[in-house]
């Protein structure tokens, strides 16, 4: 492995390998084991990363809400008397909150194993431990006849959800105002040459030390100094 370069803006990881010694592979299994979800992205791609992460939040949070919805019917069935007395059915809410806990808020509890593995606690170790605690005490307690908590594990865990989508639609936003402000940024520069003339090179051929001529109307190609 030669070089890695993350980008947050983008949500992606440039690693660039040595010919003949560095295995995609095995940096694949190195970010996986560390806790993220790692896949190859095409050479050429038109996709946007962030626009693929929204529509996972979207997405996510779709699911969950639908499914939370009659867990939050039955307790405000079981609170005020209100609503369909079947939604309030034991095995309704426990099928409803057991395809929340196990469908969309899976990825808690695959994120959080991988950090345990590697002795490493975050907010995802927090909201699988919570919700799997809580969700686990309600399938005992329904086998002996005690209190549900379904509602407590399949509400967290949606909560957490549109939070999620609401930061990727965040970082969606920053992404295309810092898109929009590099491509601002000119693209050639006129540097001196050794000889006192003038030339057009391209911005990543500037070095340090080199002179740039700034004509009046002219956006500054690169920093420096006057």
């Amino acid at each position: 492995m030669a070089n890695v370069r993350a980008n947050m803006t983008t949500g992606s990881v440039t690693v660039d390998l040595v010919r003949g010694v560095g295995r995609l592979d095995a940096v694949q299994a190195a970010l996986r084991q560390g806790g993220f979800d790692a896949e190859v992205a095409p050479a050429v791609s038109s996709s946007d990363p962030r626009r693929a992460e929204l529509a996972r939040a979207r997405r996510n949070f779709g699911m969950a809400l639908i499914f939370t919805l009659p867990v939050w019917v039955a307790m405000v069935h079981t609170l005020l008397g209100i609503g369909p007395t079947w939604l309030a059915m034991p095995i309704v809410v426990a099928l409803s909150a057991t395809v929340v806990q196990w469908g969309p808020g899976m990825g808690f509890t695959r994120r959080a194993w991988m950090n345990l593995r590697h002795r490493n606690a975050n907010m995802d170790v927090l909201v699988a431990l919570g919700t799997l605690d809580a969700w686990g005490l309600s399938v005992y307690d329904w086998g002996v006849g005690g209190r549900l908590y379904f509602d407590v594990s399949a509400t967290v865990i949606t909560l957490i959800i549109l939070g999620k989508y609401f930061e990727a639609l965040a970082k969606g936003r920053t992404g295309a105002a810092i898109a929009e402000l590099l491509a601002l940024q000119p693209h050639e520069a006129r540097r001196r040459t050794p000889v006192g003339d003038w030339e057009t090179v391209t911005t990543d051929s500037v070095q340090a030390g080199d002179q740039i001529q700034v004509r009046a109307g002219d956006r500054i190609p690169v920093d420096g100094v006057r």
